[in-house]
Parts: C-alpha cells; structure tokens; sequence
C-alpha cells in the first residue's frame, strides 16, 4: 500500500489534539505534585532507602499487573459496553486482587531474605497492600478514561498526591525512615481507588456471569501477558542491579529510571488515553490508521525528544540541584537513560495500533522478542558496570523500535522508513540542540542552579524556534488550535 495517505480531516484531527491536551493538562497537574514529593523525600531519605524499596517492592508492580488479568485493555477494546460487563470485570479484579495480595504477603519473608534484608520483611508484607487497593480501583478508573473524564481524573490523582505524599513527607520528618516510602506505595492506590469510586459515573457491583467473564478474559488474556513481561522486566533490572552492587547502587539507577520515565510515563498515560479509543473506533480502516500513526509519532516525538535530549545533556547539574549532593552519581546513569526515552513514541504508537485492531496476540510475542533481546543485551552490560547496563536500555529501546516497525508495517501497510521518517526532523533537530547545550555545559564553569536555568531554558528556545522554521509537528499543532479560535470566533 502506499505510505503517502490523506491526512485526517482538520476538525476530526482537532478534536483528538484538544482530547489530547485535556488529558496532558490533568496528568501535569498531579506529576508536579507527584515529583515534588519526590524531591522532598529524596533529600529526608537515602539512596539505600530507596534501594531496599524497590527490592522488597518486587513483587508489588508483578502482583499489580496480575491483578487486573489485562481487563483494563479489554474494557477500552470493547465498543458497546454494558453495565453487566464492568460488574463482571470488578469482580474479577477484586478477586484477583485479594489472591495476589496473599500471596504477595507470603512471599514477603523468604524475599527480604534472599536481598538480606530480613529486619525489613514486614515493610514488604505490608506494601503487598498495594496490589489489592490498585485492583479494586481499576474498573472506575477505567470508566473515567473511557469516557475521557479528565477532570476526574485530576482530582483522583491530585487527591492522592497530596493525601499520601502528605503523609509520607510528615512521617519522613518524623524519623520513619523507609516506613514513610512504603505508606507512599499503599496509600496512593488506596486514595485513587476511593476517589475514583466516588467520582465514576457509573455505579458498578460485583457480581459474576459465566459467559462475560470467559469473554474479558479471552480478549484480556494476551494483554496480561504482555504486561506482565513488561513487569517482569521491571523487576530483572531492579532485582540484577541490587544483587550485583547493593542497595545504594540500586537507588541511584532506580532514581535515574523513575526520573527519564516522567515524560515517557506521561507520554504513555495521554497518548493511550486518546490514541486507542479513537484508533479502535477506525481499526477497519488502515488509511485512517496509518495517517493517525504518523501524526501522533510527530507530535508526541516533537515534545518528547527536546525533554529527553536536555535532560541528558544537563543530567549531572539537574540531579545535584533537584535531589542534592547525596544523589550525584545518578547523573551519568540518567544521561543515557534518557537517549532511550528519545525513541518510546515510536514503540508507544505502534502498540496503540496493534492493541486497536485487537491483536493482542501479536503485542505478546513482540513483546516477548523484545524482552528476550532486553535480558542479554542488559546481562552483558550489567557484567561490565553499572554505565555499561544503562546503555544496554539504549540498545534495547532501539531493537524494540525496529520489531515494531516491522509489525505495523505487516498490519495497516505503512513502511518502516515512512515510520522512521515521522519522528526523523524533530529527532534530528533535538539531538543538535542537545549536543550544542552539553559542549556549553562542559566549557561553563557555574553553579548547577544556574546552569540548568540557563541552559535549559536556551535550549528550549532555541529547538521550538527552529521547530517551527522548519515546520515540523510543532507548527502542525499551533496550527490546529488556531483553527479551533478561528471557527469559535466564526
């Protein structure tokens, strides 16, 4: 098929670039609140602290993940829900949640042992909690995205942040220690599933049928997989990196991680909040599909690469300055982290596709093939050094983009290097301006604060002036909003 598709009609495009923003507009909101906890807690804990959590949390994010059995894709996927279907699905996942929340419990022990943490097994055993408050919460949540209630969803979020950042902070003062993390975990879920519950527009029960229940299993059952593959890899990092070089090690690499998936994570939440409704709604129409895919490619790699660019050109500085001195040997791990978060628009957009025209099946053994090349690749640069892992990601995140490229091109025709070349100018664009602020920052002498201010919001300028000289996705934004106040002024 030929790779030079029509472009959606402007207003159908506009109205999935202000769902878009609407959702973006809530998840800044609560990410701001949610990374300044982070700071504040970084600078009353330790890295070891930070590192002995996310060991003694490795089973919380796989138990998360089993718990919802994929139900939450499968809700999305399904055109014309029925009350029946979301009373079915929450009892599913209030099951499930109980079972792996047990579980999780049990495992508690012989887990701090073998991390030789045994004096911390409780914290663990109470952070399985997690498991079963996320559950409960699903279906709600759920509803409130599928019916793109973004202001809701705000206040669910913001709730949490401030109720559990709150108390972790208090209790961080107070001397808890590691015990102010582990209340963090359990009770932001238990606050978002409260709030959620309370705002959703549909009142749901629990209750079984037989025949719904086989039915969002089946369509759900590969999107667990997948997720957890996804969970499990998680989890091998974590788990690899705490065995190889200890828990204060493992708090650095963990910060870096969490600190690069900010924008990903973002990414991932707005683009699949509005990107697999609306590509699910045109799965039988790959013309649709394949112009969508290289709009949303450009526009969310227009905003994702300058960020991840400056953050890896700043790194060091940025670290030292948000999280303090303790935490600067995250900077040089963050710095080659963030070059993989360059290319996630692509991976995201292409299993937005994939899970749209319902190729589950398809997403798993990707995903599995991705994850197999993922565990040598990391095996061999955790064997190395701490660095040497990191880079491994990079290799990683590449490989995955080429496997997914090739998927997508199979499913709606759109050749690899047409999807290559959606995201190649800003790409391109990004990568100049960074290397142009990291040269500045090696031969400026200045305070951290400083240079980060500096630097980074010259850089910024610098990449949206020549973004829009250039016309990239960009200028195609702006020029979606103008027609949004031209037709209202009309």
């Amino acid at each position: 098929m030929p790779d030079s598709d029509p472009t959606p009609p402007l207003p159908a495009r506009r109205r999935a670039l202000l769902a878009t923003l609407g959702s973006g507009a809530d998840l800044a909101v609560r990410q701001v609140a949610q990374f300044a906890v982070a700071v504040v807690l970084a600078r009353l804990l330790t890295p070891e602290d930070f590192g002995s959590v996310a060991l003694l949390g490795l089973v919380v994010l796989f138990g998360t993940v089993l718990s919802d059995l994929g139900l939450s894709t499968a809700l999305l996927q399904t055109p014309d829900l029925e009350q029946e279907d979301l009373d079915v699905a929450l009892w599913i996942t209030l099951v499930g949640g109980v079972l792996t929340t047990a579980l999780a419990a049990g495992l508690a022990w012989p887990l701090a042992a073998a991390f030789d943490l045994s004096h911390l097994a409780p914290v663990s055993a109470f952070m399985a909690l997690a498991i079963g408050a996320t559950a409960a919460g699903q279906v709600p949540s759920t509803v409130l995205v599928r019916e793109a209630a973004f202001s809701r969803l705000l206040v669910t979020g913001l709730v949490a942040v401030v109720v559990a950042g709150g108390t972790a902070v208090v209790m961080a003062l107070a001397g808890a220690g590691i015990w102010s993390l582990a209340v963090l975990t359990v009770l932001t879920p238990v606050v978002v599933t409260v709030s959620a519950f309370a705002l959703c527009p549909v009142r749901t029960r629990p209750r079984w049928q037989r025949e719904r229940g086989r039915r969002l299993l089946s369509r759900g059952r590969w999107v667990l997989a997948t997720n957890a593959i996804d969970a499990a890899w998680i989890r091998v990092q974590y788990g690899v990196v705490g065995a190889l070089f200890g828990a204060g090690p493992l708090g650095h690499y963990q910060r870096a991680d969490s600190t690069q998936q900010i924008a990903t994570d973002a990414t991932t939440i707005v683009v699949g909040r509005v990107a697999l409704p609306l590509f699910a709604r045109s799965a039988d129409r790959p013309e649709l599909l394949r112009a969508g895919f290289r709009t949303g490619v450009g526009v969310t790699t227009a905003f994702v690469a300058p960020v991840m660019v400056l953050m890896a050109a700043l790194a060091e500085p940025m670290i030292v300055t948000v999280f303090g001195a303790q935490w600067a040997a995250t900077g040089p791990l963050l710095g080659v982290l963030c070059l993989s978060g360059m290319v996630w628009p692509l991976q995201l957009m292409a299993s937005n596709v994939l899970y749209a025209m319902a190729r589950n099946r398809t997403v798993f053994r990707l995903n599995a093939l991705k994850k197999v090349a993922a565990v040598v690749l990391f095996a061999i640069g955790a064997s190395i050094s701490l660095t040497a892992a990191a880079w491994a990601i990079v290799g990683a995140a590449v490989i995955a983009v080429l496997v997914n490229a090739w998927a997508v091109e199979r499913v709606i025709g759109l050749g690899v290097r047409a999807q290559l070349a959606s995201a190649a100018t800003s790409l391109a664009l990004a990568s100049a301006v960074g290397l142009a602020v990291s040269w500045t920052a090696r031969v400026w002498d200045v305070i951290p604060i400083i240079e980060v201010a500096v630097l980074g919001l010259a850089g910024s300028a610098v990449y949206f002036a020549l973004a829009m000289a250039l016309r990239t996705p960009v200028s195609d934004m702006l020029r979606l909003l103008w027609y949004r106040d031209q037709e209202t002024a009309n």
